[in-house]
């Protein structure tokens, strides 16, 4: 076993501050591990875990820190992704995505996951045009992250998809150059299957 996943399953129910960002990251971790055996307890328990982060009112907090609402954001995100290995999940999936942008909408990873499940959905991705300023402007975020060296290779990736969105071929292939570069370099620390899942986004939309 992930010896992450263990260390975190021994105080995910610890009552401290980061108890929510542990159960975002050992749920995040058993549904990847889990990411192709959905119905396996662990991908189950993972889901789970992210709900509880994701889906909690602010009833349920004594207080409101800066970092809570990014939280459960990237835990919607996450949780959202999840559902897009389960078939017939899809409607699951887009309220996850559309949850994880409205409570961080200027995050163009949470702006990418939604597009991708909405191109998914419609079976076409000709809203993209309509939208031209708003993916723009998520694009020059992932520059931003790029120049200073964070999100890698997400952050090319995603500013992949959404070049791809917009039926900008040359620049999206320019930016999965970059972030092949970063995955295939001698002892990348890039999660294993970032390819694959970046090949079904492609047969996705």
């Amino acid at each position: 076993m992930d010896p992450a996943i263990v260390e975190w399953s021994k105080v995910v129910e610890a009552d401290t501050p980061s108890r929510d960002a542990i159960r975002m990251e050992l749920g995040s971790a058993l549904c990847w591990r889990s990411r192709d055996e959905t119905k396996h307890p662990d991908f189950r328990l993972g889901q789970s875990l992210l709900e509880k982060v994701a889906g909690r009112t602010l009833d349920e907090l004594a207080t409101e820190l800066p970092g809570d609402r990014l939280l459960q954001a990237e835990a919607a995100h996450r949780l959202a992704w999840s559902f897009t290995r389960v078939n017939g999940k899809e409607g699951e999936a887009q309220d996850w995505y559309r949850k994880a942008l409205t409570l961080d909408p200027n995050n163009p990873y949470h702006l990418a996951g939604f597009l991708e499940q909405e191109a998914y959905s419609a079976r076409g991705h000709g809203f993209a045009a309509l939208m031209r300023a708003t993916l723009e402007q998520a694009i020059g975020v992932c520059h931003e992250h790029v120049a200073v060296g964070i999100e890698l290779p997400r952050a090319y990736f995603t500013m992949a998809r959404l070049l791809l969105l917009l039926e900008n071929f040359s620049d999206a292939l320019d930016a999965y150059v970059e972030g092949l570069r970063i995955v295939l370099a001698p002892d990348a620390p890039v999660l294993e299957g970032v390819l694959d899942e970046e090949m079904e986004f492609l047969r996705r939309i």
